[in-house]
């Protein structure tokens, strides 16, 4: 009954973990590793223009972009987990899928070490 359900739910997660799913988690990375390197060229610009002319302004906009630059990074770290995340899941998925097919064939002793990977 457990591994009954077990299958059953993995098939139902598996339809919504689709490639498209793992492209919007890509995309969002891809787009704050943009930000990042846009901002990290902003602050060295300021700093150049801040070596030439030390305007108090100029070193308020680059600590704030330092702050901004902190969070994207942090961002980043967040979204690099989330894709591993839904990685490990998608291939525990495919590996209980697979199992499923195989379960019924399977010895005493090759389900318990199933089992155990799992």
């Amino acid at each position: 009954v457990v591994l009954k359900d077990l299958f059953e739910k993995t098939k139902a997660i598996q339809g919504k973990l689709s490639d498209s799913a793992e492209q919007v988690f890509a995309t969002a990375l891809n787009e704050l590793k943009k930000k990042e390197s846009e901002l990290t060229a902003k602050i060295k610009n300021l700093y150049t223009l801040y070596a030439k002319d030390t305007n108090p302004l100029l070193l308020e906009t680059i600590t704030d972009l330092q702050a901004e630059l902190e969070k994207t990074r942090k961002s980043i770290e967040n979204e690099e987990k989330m894709n591993q995340t839904v990685a490990d899941i998608k291939t525990r998925n495919e590996v209980i899928y697979n199992l499923e097919g195989m379960w019924d064939s399977m010895t005493i002793r090759e389900k318990q070490q199933a089992l155990r990977l799992l």
